[in-house]
């Protein structure tokens, strides 16, 4: 791949074993976030209508797509919080990660789909890259089996999940931003839509959804 995946895929599992897994009710998840978020567009409204009015389509889509598995559970696991390409460096010694300020516990792909979505939010690949993180999905299960086989399969058959609650958890974490920068805010959720739109096109098997847009 393109993405050089065998230089951080074995960081990101070695995050994810850092301590022990939990595991989180899609439904309770959705809930807490949802109002918090509620609140925080509620207090910009007024400055940027269209950004809000977009970022609660996608929000809602989102929620959407997870309602009808609300009583499933995900694993939650250590994450770096803001892992992306600026953050990453080859050195002699391997690979260096710095930053360590939003640390903490995610779903299991928190940082997995923050490094590709980085490539996407300052444009340095022309493509889609949905293939390639389908690929990489399964590359990451195949490294997570030969310790965790749960997890492995958590990951295999609820990948559709995770990349839902990915979506969810960093436009929650977004949200703060937007006061300081609805242009950054607004990239980001282009970013995901964008993403979303070409993810749906690999899986012709599920009826087409309408990506939500404002």
């Amino acid at each position: 791949m393109r993405i050089k995946y065998r230089d951080y895929g074995q960081f990101v599992v070695e995050l994810s074993r850092f301590k022990g897994t939990s595991r989180i009710n899609i439904k309770n998840e959705m809930t807490r976030m949802r109002l918090e978020m509620d609140r925080e567009l509620e207090l910009v409204k007024d400055k940027n209508p269209e950004t809000v009015q977009g970022a609660r389509a996608f929000y809602e889509y989102v929620c959407g797509r997870l309602d009808a598995h609300g009583d499933e559970t995900l694993y939650r696991v250590f994450a770096h919080g803001d892992f992306h390409l600026f953050n990453l460096f080859k050195t002699d010694a391997g690979m260096k990660l710095i930053d360590w300020e939003g640390v903490g516990e995610q779903s299991l792909l928190y940082d997995f789909f923050n490094y590709f979505f980085s490539h996407l939010w300052v444009e340095r690949t022309k493509d889609d890259l949905a293939e390639e993180v389908m690929q990489a999905i399964e590359d990451m299960a195949a490294r997570l089996e030969r310790g965790n086989s749960e997890l492995a399969a958590s990951l295999r058959e609820k990948r559709e999940l995770y990349l839902m609650m990915f979506y969810l958890e960093r436009i929650h974490a977004l949200a703060t931003v937007f006061r300081s920068s609805p242009k950054s805010f607004q990239v980001w959720l282009n970013v995901y839509r964008n993403f979303e739109e070409n993810w749906r096109r690999l899986l012709p098997e599920q009826p087409r959804a309408v990506v939500g847009a404002g």
